[in-house]
């Protein structure tokens, strides 16, 4: 007796075992983690950038995992805080550059012998030029408008004090 008579026979019962044995055993995934980052806004050479790096347990992951970072040359990054994580988390990065470019970060994530990396882009812009400074002002006028009115009430009152007396001097005299 034969057990398969054609192998087309054996093909289809060899495609279904496969199919239905992860079903039947399932496979179990060992304990990792997941690396990301977000990507910040751009910013120009006067402000920092910060940036969002996520541990996301996968399997049953408890373990610690240390993050270092390596940004591109021109670019200027703090320490990621906090510096490791165990099982899931937020760490954060800030970034800053006093050229203007497109740059790029390497977060490293390692634990034990489980090690992944995410890449992101930061952009840095050229700063706004400063305003220019408002002119000072005393009592909310701008000094050669406060001071042509003040000369202007010391130019009235003088006159006037003058005509003043002066009519007063031409009344008070007799003729003789």
């Amino acid at each position: 007796m034969r057990l398969y008579s054609s192998p087309l026979r054996l093909l289809v019962s060899l495609v279904l075992v496969l199919t239905l044995l992860p079903v039947i055993l399932p496979v179990r995934a060992s304990p990792d983690f997941i690396l990301t980052t977000d990507i910040p806004l751009p910013v120009d050479t006067a402000h920092s950038t910060n940036t969002n790096i996520t541990v996301t347990a996968a399997y049953g992951f408890m373990g610690t995992v240390v993050l270092t970072d390596a940004p591109s040359s021109g670019l200027i990054c703090g320490s990621i805080n906090p510096g490791s994580i165990t099982g899931s988390g937020i760490a954060i990065l800030s970034c800053h550059s006093l050229t203007p470019g497109l740059y790029n970060v390497t977060v490293t994530g390692v634990s034990g012998s489980i090690t992944h990396t995410s890449y992101y882009p930061v952009n840095i812009t050229a700063a706004a030029p400063s305003p220019a400074p408002n002119p000072a002002t005393i009592l909310g006028l701008f000094p050669p408008l406060l001071y042509g009115v003040i000369g202007t009430v010391i130019t009235v009152v003088a006159v006037s004090a003058y005509l003043g007396l002066r009519r007063r001097n031409l009344r008070t005299k007799t003729p003789t």
